[in-house]
């Protein structure tokens, strides 16, 4: 869908999945019990998975089980291993946090964290909207100067939303938790003001993935993954429930840090429209 650039038709899918999945487990469950909840759940990702086959039906011929061969197979995953171990990297950090701070925080402070980053997480989506176009993008193109528009295009949508969203924090943990989670608006401001720095590493995430070298992608989050899991670890100790916030904003910054230098080499290289995207000519 993405080569395609059929993002509209993507996001539909994927948000109706959702909606049709809850649907159909309902349906089931108050017509045959609890037992058939799941089987609702699964008639509707099947559902969907027909949707999703015939939306690029024309490109189904070139799926042949024919060419699955053993050892082309083996340099696929030779070539590719750094991205597995990276998303391998990324859940432990991910699980890792998840036992830290329950562990770490009572249970009232625990969810005004909890509030405050449930509440952000939209703009996850928001900037994932805009990061999903860029790799195409920027993989189709050899024109530097036309590789920098789209990235500026990128970061004057993603950069001032979770600036402004975070000087109205006060406001928007009021009317989202009300009274009771008032009080904690800056820990939702400084999770609107993380998301800054996860928009930048986001971004770099995109170039690295397309022009530069898979241990460079391994390297940039196994490094950010650690430091970002020590902070968190560290900041819960030394400031309670605003430390998990802190821990999570130093985790994108690591990680835009990391980034910096990698991806500034493949943005920044001199403009050549017959350079080749794995050969970054110097600036």
């Amino acid at each position: 869908y993405n080569v395609r650039q059929l993002f509209g038709t993507d996001a539909i899918l994927e948000s109706g999945s959702n909606l049709l999945e809850r649907v159909f487990a309902m349906i089931f469950y108050l017509w045959l019990g609890l037992n058939y909840y799941f089987v609702g759940i699964a008639l509707a990702m099947l559902i969907t998975v027909f949707f999703r086959l015939y939306f690029i039906r024309d490109m189904m011929p070139y799926c042949s089980f024919k060419e699955l061969k053993l050892s082309s197979m083996w340099s696929v995953v030779k070539d590719y291993s750094p991205f597995y171990l990276r998303k391998f990297f990324r859940i432990g950090f991910k699980q890792g946090e998840q036992l830290i701070i329950p562990l770490l925080l009572p249970m009232e402070q625990l969810a005004n964290f909890r509030l405050a980053s449930k509440t952000a997480g939209m703009l996850r989506q928001y900037i994932q909207a805009f990061s999903d176009p860029l790799i195409i993008k920027l993989s189709r193109t050899r024109d530097m100067s036309v590789r920098q528009k789209y990235v500026r295009t990128y970061l004057a949508f993603t950069l001032p939303p979770p600036i402004i969203l975070a000087f109205l924090s006060p406001w928007i943990m009021s009317l989202m938790g009300g009274p009771k989670y008032a009080d904690a608006w800056f820990i939702l401001a400084i999770v609107f003001a993380g998301y800054v720095f996860s928009a930048l590493s986001i971004l770099q995430m995109t170039i690295i993935s397309i022009f530069g070298k898979p241990t460079e992608f391994l390297m940039r989050d196994v490094i950010g993954g650690l430091v970002g899991l020590l902070a968190t670890f560290l900041f819960i100790l030394a400031f309670g429930e605003y430390g998990v916030a802190w821990g999570q904003f130093a985790s994108y910054v690591i990680l835009f840090v990391v980034g910096y230098q990698i991806a500034n080499r493949y943005v920044k290289a001199e403009s050549n429209p017959v350079a080749t995207v794995n050969k970054p000519l110097e600036q």
